[in-house]
C-alpha cells in the first residue's frame, strides 16, 4: 500500500509509491538528505516489509483498508 517501507534487496529503505502484483515501485530513503531519490521499480519478492510507526512496530497487513 502506498506509503509503506520496504527494506530493499541492497539494505536501502524505500517508501512504496506504487505497485502491481510482482514489483513495487519504491522512493528510496537517503541517509542524511530530506529527500527521497527518485523512484526505481524493484522486484517484489526481494523486498521485505518494515514495521510502521503509525502501528506501533507493527507490519501493516497487506491491501488493508482503514
Amino acid at each position: 500500500m502506498n506509503g509503506d517501507r520496504w527494506l530493499l534487496p541492497g539494505g536501502h529503505e524505500g517508501i512504496e509509491i506504487g505497485a502491481t502484483r510482482d514489483t513495487l515501485r519504491i522512493a528510496v530513503i537517503r541517509p542524511n538528505w530530506p529527500f527521497p531519490a527518485p523512484p526505481v521499480t524493484v522486484v517484489r519478492s526481494l523486498c521485505t516489509k518494515l514495521p510502521s510507526r503509525y502501528l506501533h512496530g507493527q507490519v501493516p497487513e497487506e491491501d488493508a483498508r482503514w
